[in-house]
C-alpha cells in the first residue's frame, strides 16, 4: 500500500503525468460506460 502512496504523490508532484494518467482513467471510463451501453442493449434486445 505505500508503494501506491509513493506512486500517487509521485504522479501528483508531476504535472505531466497527472494530465496523462487523468486522461488513462478518463478513457477507460469511457470504454467501460460505451461497453455496458452495448451489453444493456444487447439484453434488452433492442
Amino acid at each position: 500500500m505505500a508503494y501506491v502512496n509513493h506512486l500517487l504523490t509521485f504522479i501528483e508532484s508531476n504535472p505531466a503525468l497527472a494530465v496523462g494518467f487523468n486522461l488513462i482513467l478518463l478513457l477507460l471510463s469511457g470504454i467501460f460506460a460505451h461497453l455496458l451501453c452495448k451489453f444493456l442493449l444487447i439484453k434488452s434486445g433492442a
